[in-house]
């Protein structure tokens, strides 16, 4: 049997017979995995497709305070190890934080899609920053182009954690956290400067139950209880009234402040998202996590590993998946 893990695939097999396919065809491997501590360590990258990476290089330093840390074109043997071909020789940048942290935001150029809009496709919609002054960024933010999608509030079932969200230049979504109460106690890192590094990557799919399984059990990682809550920028993107509940849940990683969020979307109003022939989709393109073996993970890689020099990587192996809903999924060996 062929693994194949398309959202097509995966909805037409159905959970059982889907988790049933992969530790058939790699029980060896599948039992390594299932380990008390996570396979997935943390969140090392998140992948940009956007237009123009020079204004998004404006934006994310301004107000972000995010620096170009390295820029050049994509190689060919990179382009090809994330299953986009046409990938190579597009500029790219990659962006740091303040703190200096090895958690880095990337943009890559692409043909835009029309017609492409934030929060209306599967895969990944989100990306998300703890922050040290929560008022003092929606400050900043308000006197720029993008636009605010959410202003400062506190969150229901988090109560001392607060967020915000913006619309990137490219569609991506960035929500920007802070925790209000003791920080020691907090599930969030410490921000280290006004804004801090990535601490979830939000994915959007089409059954949240299943979804879950499936990272579960791929990545060894323990489920939290979904949850059924509006959530505001979902509700307004899709055209659903405000108090319109969907399920959510969190995955959390082996490093502290490194979760992985899915967010079960509505069929009749969520598309599989455009992108140009054999290039990175648009807005949250790609996520990218560090893991300590490579080998022990029963992926369905693209390709064999890939070896690069540039900063995101530093000569470690690297191997990109696509996910249950064709998310692609980057995994940075990091022993």
């Amino acid at each position: 049997m062929e693994l194949s893990f398309s959202r097509q695939h995966f909805m037409r097999l159905g959970l059982a017979a889907g988790l049933a396919g992969l530790a058939g065809a790699a029980a060896p491997r599948l039992a390594r995995a299932q380990t008390a501590r996570p396979l997935l360590s943390r969140i090392k990258t998140v992948t940009i497709g956007a237009p123009d990476v020079d204004v998004i290089a404006k934006h994310y330093s301004s107000l972000l305070n995010y620096s170009v840390v390295e820029e050049g074109a994509v190689a060919i043997d990179l382009a090809l190890s994330w299953g986009t071909p046409n990938s190579a020789g597009r500029k790219f940048i990659v962006m740091q934080p303040e703190t200096g942290e090895d958690a880095f935001v990337r943009a890559v150029e692409i043909d835009q899609p029309d017609g492409f809009k934030a929060i209306t496709t599967w895969g990944w919609n989100s990306m998300e920053f703890v922050v040290d002054d929560i008022e003092r960024v929606h400050e900043r933010i308000k006197a720029s182009p993008l636009e605010i999608l959410g202003a400062p509030a506190l969150l229901g079932a988090f109560p001392t954690i607060g967020a915000m969200q913006v619309r990137g230049p490219a569609e991506e979504v960035l929500h920007l956290t802070v925790e209000t109460g003791e920080r020691s106690a907090s599930i969030l890192p410490l921000p280290g400067d006004d804004v801090g590094r990535l601490i979830i990557t939000i994915l959007a799919v089409p059954d949240v139950a299943a979804v879950n399984d499936w990272y579960a059990v791929m990545f060894g990682m323990t489920k939290t209880p979904v949850r059924n809550d509006p959530i505001a920028v979902v509700n307004t993107a899709q055209g659903m009234p405000a108090d319109h509940g969907l399920d959510a849940t969190f995955l959390s990683m082996a490093e502290r402040g490194n979760f992985l969020e899915l967010w079960q979307l509505d069929k009749g109003k969520t598309t599989d998202r455009p992108r140009a022939f054999g290039q990175l989709p648009p807005g949250v393109a790609m996520a990218s996590f560090s893991v300590p073996d490579l080998d022990v993970i029963p992926a369905p890689f693209l390709s064999s590993p890939h070896q690069d020099e540039s900063l995101i990587y530093g000569s470690n192996r690297s191997a990109v998946f696509r996910g249950p809903v064709g998310e692609l999924v980057e995994l940075v060996e990091e022993p």
